[in-house]
């Protein structure tokens, strides 16, 4: 590296001292000289601008066209090699490997049966024996990659994808290199690398460019709009690369390093502080390490895990990908190769995790190729732990040249990369792949985190879980500043979104987006803010309310209360199943969550309230709102949350939240809250507490000759019959076995009743035959003889002359009693 950086110096001090005192010829001379000793020196860059220089003044010299073909070979415009080389071979120039590098630049321009053809040209001109040279089987093994890739390239031509490749344009692109596109989730902001000329950007490198430096686009009015360099802290006057992006766009990396040419850069950390990013911060030495070379890096929408490239000692060959777990110190642990299928013997760079958590885009030249690094994917299969065999992306997106760093959008309709093509602007340029008609992979939400009251932005940290594996799908915070999130979410799965924030009560959101209703309602056009839910049951109070529709507009904002006594918030994931008070396991992450909230605020105490619509009698809303109520308290207390700090109350219908005359204003009204009653410091938690008993379930019997509670269910008979029982009584009945399933201390008393008219009058046979109707229903569902009890006939003795003339079906009935 010194005596190409001396070199450089050398033969550019030379030049500008010679310059304005010598002629054309001597000029000539000199510029010729200083080509061939760079190209001697591997040093193509400098060869290049040289080599240039003397075909400018002296143009068609077949040696000067030469090393321009092969400088050009060596940098980011490879197909420009074409021309020069071809015009040495017409003035039969003949340097040893001229048809190996004519073939390179017909791979290069995806000419695969010209390459093919210059290949076989080439062999015949080195000795393939063993008693060859180490040169020339060197170069025998060369070319049979090159054949390979070229016939690999034929098969992905032929193959070849229905996308549109789109240029970027003028906005972003210029003669330079712009590579690296960063595109956050809502695709509303695009950082990139660029070694553009600027008034900030002065210095050269030894390669004659200047330093790299990050810029940052808007997409607004339907394009990408100028580019702003971003200045200090993110660009100094080093080399500065952004390498990846946190999902929520609230978090960056950053490649810093002294020279394009030095293995000795770092990656580095930043935060957006409103609108400045954080001084960087350079990540620790399990990502960093001292012999590595460590170029890109990525980090899962949950925050949990880093993807990150590198050449340190123990790999499977060159660059491997690695990953590194966040600890509880906030540090990040040991690197562990990701290996096979992933990782070959030569050389994975350039990792991108999806939004969706599982698939995986990186860049390769160990597998098979078109040729250089091709764009990879394989997506990671949680059952087996395992990656699945990488897929080559295919051509146009692959080509014979260098492909890396491609960024996917969430909802699967485009990827983001840079490359070099004819029909581009510069050196490398920054293009997208648009997918035509493209199926959906992901819906993204985006909007504001507001106060309740005064409607100010809130910095708030959001949860997302998969309430069906439980696995935390993604966290993401929003911008200081304005309280703006995005956040990525897959189709038909039943989301949790949990927002917290420091001195506000937490919401909790329920998201369920049906992919089919979805492209029915928006008619294939898939913008990524338009969301729908998936249709929601039609029964009386079997889940709390979700989402219901996001709109056509892109902002979805939600607001927070502040920690005080009255403050409410509504458990969304809270389910229960259909017409009982049963836990779905889907609530287990509400749940928790709602645990450890309280656990961490001991010095709250709580109202849990069930409510439901208006279907049903008031007696049984009431009666189901109340118990699944307890049934909540009673999780948190088996939790170790003291009894004393939490109430279950039972609403029923009484406090609907919106109409019942629609199934979706039914669904907002069946629900479970959570108030702040008062926040008193006296409470401890953690311990082994008792559940709450029946009583805020059962209803105290006023009658002095049962001792005991009284279930509210109550099954009902048709006149003069003792077996055909109505349909609302077979649900009582279910009610009934519950409630002795869950609670096994307890027997059940029947207590019969007959009408007080005609047949029915003290009619003991018609009393025992429906006490027998119900014992051996309950029998039948798996209640044990043993805990049923049956209260004996009791005649009436003076019944009233109302019930004599009148019929009843509230005495044709069947009651129940739970005794210890």
């Amino acid at each position: 590296m010194k005596k190409l950086i001396l070199l450089a110096l050398v033969l550019g001090s030379s030049i500008c001292s010679f310059a304005q005192n010598v002629n054309s010829a001597q000029l000539l001379k000199r510029y010729r000289y200083s080509a061939t000793e760079a190209f001697k020196a591997n040093n193509f860059g400098l060869a290049l601008d040289y080599a240039k220089k003397v075909d400018s003044l002296q143009p068609n010299q077949q040696d000067i066209k030469f090393i321009i073909g092969v400088s050009y070979l060596h940098s980011s415009t490879k197909t420009l090699a074409l021309d020069p080389l071809l015009f040495a071979k017409s003035k039969k120039y003949k340097p040893r490997e001229l048809d190996f590098h004519l073939a390179k630049a017909f791979h290069y321009s995806n000419q695969f049966d010209s390459a093919i053809k210059y290949l076989n040209s080439q062999l015949t001109k080195i000795d393939t024996t063993a008693t060859g040279s180490f040169d020339d089987l060197e170069l025998f093994e060369n070319i049979k990659l090159k054949k390979d890739q070229c016939v690999f390239g034929k098969q992905m031509v032929h193959d070849s994808l229905n996308v549109e490749i789109v240029n970027l344009g003028p906005g972003i692109n210029t003669k330079y290199s712009e590579y690296v596109p960063i595109v956050t989730a809502d695709e509303k902001l695009m950082y990139f690398t660029s070694r553009r000329h600027t008034h900030l950007n002065r210095h050269l490198d030894i390669d004659t460019k200047p330093f790299e430096n990050i810029y940052v686009s808007t997409f607004e009015n339907n394009k990408w709009q100028a580019p702003k360099e971003l200045g200090a802290p993110l660009n100094g006057g080093d080399h500065d690369a952004c390498i990846g992006i946190s999902p929520d766009g609230q978090k960056l990396f950053v490649y810093r390093s002294k020279s394009a040419r030095a293995t000795a850069g770092s990656i580095y950390s930043t935060y957006l502080d409103g609108e400045n990013w954080t001084k960087l911060k350079k990540l620790g030495s399990n990502v960093n390490s001292r012999r590595g070379w460590e170029s890109s890096v990525c980090l899962t929408p949950n925050g949990k895990r880093l993807y990150f490239s590198s050449d340190r000692e123990g790999g499977l060959g060159g660059h491997d990908i690695y990953y590194s777990e966040l600890g509880s110190d906030g540090e990040w642990g040991p690197a562990v190769n990701v290996g096979a299928p992933i990782n070959t013997a030569d050389n994975e760079d350039a990792p991108f995790m999806h939004f969706d958590g599982t698939t995986m885009f990186y860049s390769s030249d160990g597998h098979k190729t078109i040729g250089g690094y091709d764009i990879f994917s394989s997506s990671y299969l949680a059952d087996s732990s395992k990656w699945s065999n990488p897929i080559n992306l295919g051509y146009p997106i692959n080509t014979a040249d260098d492909d890396v760093y491609f960024v996917y959008s969430a909802d699967g309709s485009k990827g983001y990369f840079s490359s070099h093509r004819k029909e581009g602007m510069g050196e490398k340029d920054i293009y997208y792949v648009k997918r035509p008609n493209a199926d959906p992979n992901m819906i993204v939400m985006a909007g504001h985190i507001l106060d309740h009251e005064t409607n100010q932005p809130i910095y708030a940290t959001i949860t997302v879980t998969n309430l069906e594996t439980k696995n935390v799908i993604g966290v993401f915070n929003t911008n200081k500043l304005t309280g703006r999130y995005v956040l990525a979410l897959n189709f038909d799965v039943n989301h949790s979104i949990e927002i917290e924030a420091d001195g506000y009560v937490f919401n909790s959101e329920n998201v369920n987006i049906s992919k089919k209703i979805f492209k029915l309602q928006h008619n294939q056009d898939f913008t990524l803010d338009k969301v729908k839910k998936v249709e929601t049951p039609t029964s009386t109070t079997d889940v709390a309310p979700s989402i219901q529709n996001f709109g056509s507009n892109s902002s979805q904002n939600f607001t927070l209360e502040k920690v005080k006594a009255g403050a409410k918030v509504t458990l969304n994931n809270i389910f229960f199943e259909f017409d009982k008070y049963t836990l779905k396991t889907e609530s287990t992450v509400e749940l928790d969550n709602l645990y450890e909230m309280l656990l961490n605020n001991p010095s709250w105490s709580i109202e849990i309230s069930g409510h439901t619509d208006s279907i049903g009698t008031d007696e049984y809303n009431l009666w189901l709102s109340k118990a699944r109520s307890l049934t909540v308290v009673n999780y948190l207390i088996e939790k170790g949350i003291n009894p004393k700090s939490l109430v279950a109350v039972g609403y029923g219908e009484s406090k609907p939240v919106a109409t019942n005359s629609t199934e979706e204003g039914r669904t907002q009204n069946r629900r479970t809250d959570m108030t702040i009653k008062e926040i008193d410091h006296s409470e401890v938690h953690g311990k082994k507490f008792h559940k709450l008993k029946l009583d805020d379930v059962l209803e105290k019997t006023t009658e002095e000759m049962y001792a005991g509670y009284k279930l509210k269910m109550k099954v009902h008979f048709m006149m003069n019959d003792g077996e055909i029982l109505t349909e609302y009584s077979h649900k009582q009945l279910d009610h009934v076995v519950e409630v002795l399933k869950h609670n096994h201390k307890y027997k059940v008393k029947l207590l019969g009743y007959v009408d007080c008219v005609k047949g029915e009058y003290n009619n003991e046979k018609l009393y025992n035959l429906r006490i027998r109707t119900v014992l051996n229903y309950l029998i039948e569902n798996g209640i044990s003889h043993s805990r049923i009890l049956s209260q004996e006939f009791v005649p009436y003795t003076t019944p009233k002359v109302d019930d004599l003339s009148k019929a009843d079906i509230k005495k044709r009935k069947v009651e129940f009693l739970l005794t210890e």
